[in-house]
């Protein structure tokens, strides 16, 4: 995320791990390199907050609808490897210009060969109501080939990155105690460091439920110990995908990739406002962030009969939300990194009144 609006970030660190996939896939050679990443569902807040809104924005941005998003340099790559492969001359420039929009044959999913992007969520029956919340991550950890962790404060942000803003803290762990595992199901074992190994199967553990046998994902138990083999990862986004479909049938107001009902206007992504329905009746107008929407059951009662089927707590980022909208509220950039604006709820009814003016001025 950049400093300010029409201005590239001045940190490469989405550029470089887009690099770093993009030459595995260049390169032709089936190599075992895949990235997975956890952040939150939102910024913590109402989805009619203005800061929340606006960072929810950027966020879709980096990770899924720029033109060089993580995701879009993926498939940016995969298209020049086809046009390479084809002898086209041009191949390059659906690398680097900004008009060149041929990586756009590529699925979107395709990507999820070489990225997996998750949430955490959790749900619990409280009284005669299911419910359910986010679980918010907050730790800036990265942990490479059970070899290398970094553990800090710093923020994948300008803000944090270039120094001269917050005061961030972080640490390159490189311990000398190392062991050798079959880390990528080659039956060929690689050396690990095992303060990094130890840290990551803790983690992964604790979000698969396995520790505390909390809806443990057991099959995900050889996925904790070989994070480097394809089967792996195809295995957490399968459990990550059936999650989502569970909590999305039984919470129709979480954010998500379709609507869940029909709206003439946006019939095929889901707002920021996942409930959002332009032609809808007054009383569909009310939001989660509106305590009368309380009042009334919010679950689908028979879909929430399967929650217990979910396992573990991991789902797959809805990397459609938003689509087609702008929620960026150009307010100035103290207002979106400040931690409460003075005015909080005055904020809040204008982001809420610019939004709704939004949709109904849409086409």
């Amino acid at each position: 995320m950049a400093t300010h609006e029409f201005e590239a970030p001045k940190n490469f660190i989405c550029e470089e791990l887009g690099n770093r996939i993009g030459r595995t896939i260049m390169s032709g050679v089936k190599e075992h390199f895949h990235v997975i990443i956890t952040l939150p569902v939102h910024p913590e807040g109402a989805l009619n907050d203005g800061s929340v809104m606006t960072q929810v924005h950027w966020t879709m941005q980096s990770l899924v609808f720029g033109s060089f998003s993580l995701l879009n340099r993926v498939r940016r790559f995969i298209k020049a490897k086809e046009l390479f492969d084809a002898k086209a001359k041009d191949w390059k420039e659906v690398l680097s210009e900004v008009e060149d929009r041929r990586y756009e044959d590529i699925d979107l999913e395709r990507c999820r060969e070489y990225v997996t992007l998750l949430n955490l969520r959790n749900w619990e029956k409280l009284g005669d109501r299911y419910v359910t919340e986010q679980i918010y991550v907050h730790n800036k950890t990265m942990i490479v080939d059970d070899r290398f962790a970094i553990v800090g404060s710093a923020n994948i942000n300008d803000r944090s990155m270039l120094g001269s803003r917050d005061s961030e803290i972080a640490v390159l762990i490189a311990d000398t105690e190392t062991e050798q595992h079959d880390i990528d199901g080659s039956g060929k074992p690689k050396i690990t460091r095992n303060f990094a190994r130890t840290l990551r199967k803790a983690l992964w553990s604790k979000i698969f439920g396995i520790t505390g046998n909390v809806r443990p994902a057991a099959s995900l138990k050889m996925a904790v110990e070989q994070p480097a083999n394809p089967a792996s990862w195809k295995a957490i986004q399968q459990i990550a995908d059936a999650n989502t479909a569970v909590y999305e049938a039984a919470f129709p107001f979480i954010p998500r990739d379709r609507p869940h009902k029909e709206a003439p206007l946006r019939s095929d992504f889901a707002s920021i406002w996942p409930m959002w329905n332009p032609n809808g009746k007054p009383e569909d107008i009310m939001m989660p962030f509106n305590e009368s929407f309380w009042l009334q059951q919010q679950t689908s009662s028979s879909a929430a009969t399967k929650l217990t089927q979910i396992k573990g707590f991991i789902v797959s980022l809805a990397i459609y939300w938003t689509k087609n909208e702008n929620n960026n509220l150009l307010y100035a950039t103290s207002l979106v990194v400040e931690a409460v604006p003075q005015n909080a709820s005055s904020l809040k009814e204008q982001a809420a009144l610019s939004v709704v003016e939004n949709r109904q001025g849409a086409v």
